[in-house]
């Protein structure tokens, strides 16, 4: 029987046994099942090196921003329009649900 997780038959090989050809179940095209697909993946070299290049470029990306975000956005006050605490959200909410209901109900 089929991988459940397999949402498509594999017909990668039906080119190699020809259209139509009979396939028994240890021909199914389906990898083993003590190797996924994503451990193939990842033992790619190629893989190996874009996940290596990316998580680099986002380390160098994320310095760059920590470093000049303070020149664009002084934190401080960035802090002050965020401060908020339970009591602010409970009480915007009614508010916002009243204007909701009122206003775009039309």
């Amino acid at each position: 029987m089929a991988d459940p997780h397999q949402l498509f038959d594999d017909t990668s090989s039906a080119q190699s046994q020809g259209y139509g050809a009979q396939r028994g179940p240890s021909s199914l095209g389906y990898p083993a099942a003590s190797t996924s697909p994503q451990a193939a993946f990842l033992d790619d070299p190629v893989s190996n090196m874009a996940m290596a290049y990316g998580s680099s470029l986002a380390a160098q990306g994320k310095e760059l921003v920590d470093k000049n975000i303070d020149r664009f956005i002084p934190i401080t006050k960035l802090k002050y329009y965020f401060a908020v605490d339970t009591l602010y959200v409970a009480a915007a909410q009614p508010l916002l649900m009243y204007w909701l209901t009122f206003h775009l109900v039309r």
